[in-house]
Order: C-alpha cells, then sequence, then structure tokens
C-alpha cells in the first residue's frame, strides 16, 4: 500500500501541480475576465431582446432548423451575447458555428469579441489540460483517477495514527519531519476536497469513456438517451415532416420564466426546431446560492405551455438530474459567493504544497547509504524537474497577467502574442531552474521572482486602465478582487522567501551537507 501511494503520487505530481494551480485561478474566472477586458467592466444588461437576436441570427446564418439553437445572454465579465448553432452546407452537411452578438446593435461580431482576452480563457484551459490536442482532457481526467487513489492510499496508510500525527504537529522540528506531519495532516484536512475533485475531474475528463459502454449495449450505439439525462432538450424528438407554425415571442416566455423565478438567473435559452409546430425553448436557470438552485424550464413556443416531463424545476429535481449539476456547482464553486472561492483558493494552494512536500518526502527517504550514487543522482533529477516545473509555474501565471496589460487593447492578434508569452516565460523560467542544483535556491528565486512580478499586476492595471482596486471596489469588485488576490499573493509569497533564507542559514550553521541541499526546500 506504501508503495502504491507512493509510486502513484509521482507519477502525476507534475501534471496534478499544474491542474489545482491553474484551477485555483480558475476559480475566479469571472472576476478575471473582467479584470482582463476592460469592455466588460460594465453593468450586466438583463433586459435582453431573444426575438431580435433569433431573428438577426437567422438573416446572418442558413440555419438548420432541426438542430438546437443556444444563447447565453450577458453575464458578469462577458459583455456580449454568445450563440451556438448549426448551418446548412453544400452537399447536405452540416457546420458548427459560435458568434457573438453586441447587445446594443444586436450585429453578429464573428467567433471572438472585438478585443480578444484570454487569460481566463488560457488558465482555465490550462486546468484540464485542453492544450494538449484530443488527449489533453483524457490525460487530466486519468490523472484525477490516480489522485484517488492516491488519497485513498494514503488515508489507508496513516489511518491508525492520524490523530496521534495531527495533534504532534508542531513548525519547530526539523524541515524533513515538517514536511512528513504536514503532508500527512493537510492530506488529511483536505481529504473532503480532493476526493470531491478526484470524482468530478475522474468523471468530466473520462465521461465519454464511462458513457460509451452504456451508449452501445443498452442503446444499440444510441447516444440520445444518454445525453437526455444531463440535457433534456437533447431528448425530443424532432419530426422532419412537422408543419410550419407561428412562434409567440421568446421575450414574453422570458418574462414568464422570471416572473415565476425571480431569484434565478437565466444562465442560457436553448431552441429546438424553431419556426415548426413542434418548437420547444428551453430556459436552463440558476439562483448562485444553493446546491439544488439550477434547473430548466421547457415551454412550447406555439403556446407557450410548460412542458412537465423535460423540465427541471430547481429543488425539485430527481437522481438523474441532479447528480451532473450537483458536481459542476462544487466542482466551480458556482454556489456560495466570494466566500466559498476564496476557500477553495486556499484549499487548493494548500494541495499544492501537499504535492510538492510529498516529492521532497520522497526524495530524503531515497537520500541515504542504501542506493548507489548513479540512484541518488537520478532521484535528485527527478525531485529537480518536479520543482521547476511546478514552481516556475507561479511567475509564469504573473506574467500573463502582465502580457495581458503591457500588450495594447487594439493589437491585432493580442490573444496569440498573449499566451505565446505565457507558454514560453514557464519554459524559460523551467530551463532557467534547472541550472540551480540547490532546492533551497529553486523555491526562494521563483518565490521571489512571482512575489516581484506580483506586486506589479495591481499597479500595471491602474497604470493602464486607471481602476486602481481602492478606486473600483464599489463599481468593479472583480476588478479590484483580482488586483487585492495578487497584492497578497505578493506579501505572503515574499514571507516565504525570508522564511527560506532563515532556514538555510540555519543549516549552513550546523554544517550539514544533506540538510544544506534538502532541509530548506519547502
Amino acid at each position: 500500500m506504501h508503495h502504491t501511494h507512493t509510486v502513484t503520487g509521482m507519477m502525476i505530481s507534475a501534471i496534478l501541480f499544474v491542474i489545482f494551480l491553474a484551477g485555483a485561478y480558475s476559480l475566479f474566472r469571472t472576476e478575471i475576465q473582467e479584470w482582463e477586458n476592460p469592455a466588460a467592466r460594465t453593468a450586466v444588461q438583463h433586459n435582453i431582446n431573444y426575438d431580435r437576436v433569433v431573428r438577426n441570427i437567422d438573416n446572418s446564418y442558413d440555419l438548420e432548423p432541426h438542430k438546437p439553437l443556444r444563447i447565453f445572454p450577458v453575464r458578469a465579465g462577458h459583455p456580449e451575447i454568445e450563440v451556438y448553432g448549426e448551418t446548412h452546407e453544400e452537399g447536405g452537411g452540416h457546420d458548427h458555428f459560435h458568434t457573438h452578438i453586441n447587445p446594443q446593435n444586436y450585429r453578429a461580431q464573428g467567433e471572438e469579441p472585438e478585443h480578444e482576452t484570454v487569460v481566463s480563457q488560457t488558465l482555465f484551459k490550462l486546468h484540464y489540460l485542453d492544450q494538449i490536442p484530443t488527449l489533453g482532457l483524457y490525460i487530466s481526467g486519468f490523472v484525477a483517477l490516480f489522485f484517488l487513489l492516491a488519497s485513498i492510499s494514503g488515508i489507508l496508510i496513516h489511518w491508525r495514527n492520524i490523530v496521534q500525527k495531527f495533534y504532534a504537529f508542531f513548525v519547530g522540528k526539523r524541515w524533513k519531519q515538517i514536511w512528513t506531519d504536514a503532508h500527512t495532516v493537510i492530506g488529511v484536512i483536505s481529504l473532503p476536497f480532493q476526493v470531491m475533485y478526484a470524482l468530478s475531474g475522474a468523471l468530466f475528463g473520462l465521461s465519454l469513456l464511462l458513457l460509451l459502454p452504456s451508449v452501445m449495449v443498452m442503446f444499440g450505439g444510441d447516444q440520445t438517451p444518454v445525453l437526455s439525462t444531463i440535457r433534456p432538450e437533447l431528448g425530443l424528438e424532432i419530426s422532419e415532416q412537422a408543419p410550419r407554425a407561428e412562434m409567440i415571442s421568446l421575450n414574453r416566455l422570458q418574462e414568464k420564466v422570471t416572473s415565476d423565478y425571480p431569484n434565478h438567473q437565466i444562465e442560457e435559452v436553448a431552441i429546438s426546431h424553431y419556426g415548426y409546430d413542434d418548437a420547444v425553448a428551453t430556459f436552463y436557470i440558476d439562483d448562485k446560492t444553493g446546491l439544488m438552485g439550477s434547473g430548466s424550464l421547457s415551454l412550447q413556443l406555439t403556446d407557450g405551455q410548460v412542458m412537465e416531463d423535460l423540465s427541471r424545476f430547481p429543488y425539485q429535481k430527481g437522481y438523474s438530474g441532479s447528480v451532473y449539476d450537483l458536481l459542476v456547482k462544487l466542482h466551480f464553486a458556482s454556489f456560495g459567493g466570494m466566500l466559498l472561492k476564496v476557500i477553495y483558493f486556499l484549499l487548493a494552494l494548500l494541495s499544492c504544497f501537499m504535492i510538492i512536500s510529498g516529492v521532497l518526502i520522497w526524495q530524503v527517504a531515497r537520500d541515504k547509504r542504501q542506493y548507489s550514487d548513479k540512484q541518488k543522482r537520478f532521484h535528485h533529477r527527478v525531485t529537480k524537474l518536479n520543482l521547476t516545473a511546478c514552481l516556475s509555474l507561479f511567475p509564469a501565471i504573473a506574467l500573463l497577467f502582465i502580457a495581458n496589460k503591457a500588450v495594447p487593447i487594439d493589437y491585432d492578434g493580442r490573444g496569440v502574442l498573449v499566451k505565446q508569452i505565457f507558454f514560453l516565460s514557464w519554459v524559460v523560467l523551467a530551463a532557467v531552474g534547472w541550472k540551480w542544483d540547490s532546492y533551497a535556491d529553486i523555491t526562494k528565486k521563483y518565490f521571489l521572482t512571482g512575489s516581484v512580478l506580483s506586486f506589479v499586476i495591481p499597479g500595471l492595471n491602474g497604470l493602464v486602465t486607471g481602476d486602481w482596486f481602492w478606486l473600483c471596489w464599489d463599481m468593479m469588485a472583480g476588478v479590484a478582487t483580482i488586483d487585492l488576490l495578487w497584492l497578497l499573493t505578493g506579501i505572503v509569497a515574499l514571507f516565504a522567501v525570508s522564511q527560506i533564507s532563515i532556514k538555510k542559514e540555519e543549516a549552513e550553521d550546523k554544517g550539514s551537507i544533506s540538510e544544506k541541499v534538502a532541509e530548506p526546500a519547502i
């Protein structure tokens, strides 16, 4: 069991660290979108004219009426209306389209907003490795699955004396013992959080592989019955022989939904077979406060009647309609406001520390006489590879935010350039860190670099946009939140640098060669 825990942890440590750190910042995705895009720093416009949206889309595209049209209204961090659908192609084929609509004039702006901003998008995609073509999502799913195995095996190893270790933990010990105790204690404290992320991450990453046997064996290859348990409108039986019919106003239906559920927000509107007798509009709503507060209402577009069999009413959903929504809310912390996001963020950082401490424990445990010099050099290189790849991500993310402000908003292709700066800086920082042999130097220099860059972010945002965080808290809370987050990050990182320096000096005074290399590596 001990070897299972060790080998599993070392296999996934670097990738898991990247997922957790990128995911920690992705928790503030809405706030980052407001911070990075000045056009998003406006009040959310709730009175969307859905009839005009559909009319303009119909005039701009040769729509495929038998496929759903999905409309995402303006929301915090998104100043445009987003529309997804399918169009006719020559030869009878279909093609997907995604467009943004300006809520002021309802003109389609193409697949990207007028000024592309990619900070939140880059971090969000990185947390499930979407930058790796085709395989990235599956890799993240298998990493989550192995993380669940590592969590369970770790508890089984320590469960007999976990209470004793929990109360015996204090920071006045040698670094090796601190790492060991902290790795155990933090693992127990954050166990529910980590198990939730392991399960939900595995489900989201491996959903296709999990559902494929059910589709093939139980439904003869037809995926519609399975998908309809998650999105009811996908289970609608569309008749290509249905006659044309007069549609009632989507705005009237929207008013009916908001009147019946005044404390809920409309997250999405899915329209099926618009213009025909069996047309249906499904409104997805959420109260943003409760775990079971999301739901969907399907209404007929001919008479406005609610279709009871297809609707998932908030707080009244059955098991099959609740599980997926519940996991989504738990995974993205979308039900408890800012306080829950902060708690999730801190737990994610604790998980990152637990991963690094596990790597260091693994290295120190192998720095013994029973291992040859060749084996010790291998263990050292593996440890250094993990530290450089993981810790260099911290200053690289800071550079991603800085690049978003340094590159002019009207620069052509700025989105690609900002992403290139981020990934190239990550590679360069990791390569530079490979030149340092001391784990303490690696950690200290990355933390110091990240700390300095963290202080630059709120200052640069204020200089470029004029929205200093102490002036915009009331009107633009998302902007102030991100600036304060980086300011506090810089302070904490600077404090960590000072503590590493103190411990390194103490180790050097003792004259222990092993402590010089290994003990201050936290």
